[in-house]
């Protein structure tokens, strides 16, 4: 469902992939002939499956990093047991919602030696036009200053803060940079055209 609200939308998709296995089999030959970095953004369940995963992709060529989206349902215990499970040769990129930046489990994560955070689409919930509420990412360049409050919240404090939300024009992404972004990550303003 994608619900559109005053400035922005709302997306649910589910797990819009095939699965890991069907993705590493079509995509690994281009991932060793890429001229650039491939990172693969895991979606983890439970630490048996992350491992597997990430033990996988450590012997896929081309792919420089992992980043990890973790259950929005699990207790702080389950998601570190999550990232002691990713940990790997690969650098590990924690993928962190913009409404949970200031979360306890996010600064555990820290402490346990991530060193690389994407503040990422927060999720919310909007009525469907049958009057269900439906749970999803919010796009939407309303998000771009509560983005740069949660990257000035966490400058300094981890080594690499790449801001995954609410970029749409490239004022955005100059301002962005220079409040200390790394890196943007661009996602539905690609659907426009880009910047």
């Amino acid at each position: 469902a994608m619900i559109p609200y005053s400035g922005g939308f709302l997306l649910h998709t589910g797990l819009p992939n095939p699965g890991f296995d069907a993705v590493v089999k079509q995509y690994a030959r281009r991932w060793a002939r890429s001229s650039l970095p491939v990172w693969v953004h895991l979606l983890a369940d439970d630490p048996a499956s992350v491992q597997r995963m990430t033990t996988r992709l450590e012997a896929c060529e081309g792919v420089a990093a992992v980043e990890l989206s973790l259950p929005v349902s699990a207790s702080a215990e389950e998601k570190m047991a999550i990232l002691q499970a990713a940990a790997g040769e690969l650098p590990l990129i924690l993928s962190v919602p913009l409404d949970q930046t200031r979360e306890a489990w996010v600064y555990q994560a820290v402490e346990m030696g991530v060193q690389c955070l994407t503040i990422s689409a927060p999720r919310g919930r909007l009525a469907h036009r049958d009057a269900s509420l439906v749970e999803g990412r919010l796009y939407a360049p309303g998000l771009f200053p509560l983005a740069l409050d949660a990257l000035a919240g966490w400058r300094g404090r981890v080594s690499t803060i790449l801001l995954g939300c609410g970029v749409f024009n490239l004022r955005d992404y100059q301002i962005a940079l220079a409040a200390g972004a790394a890196a943007i990550q661009l996602d539905v303003v690609l659907w426009r055209g880009g910047i």
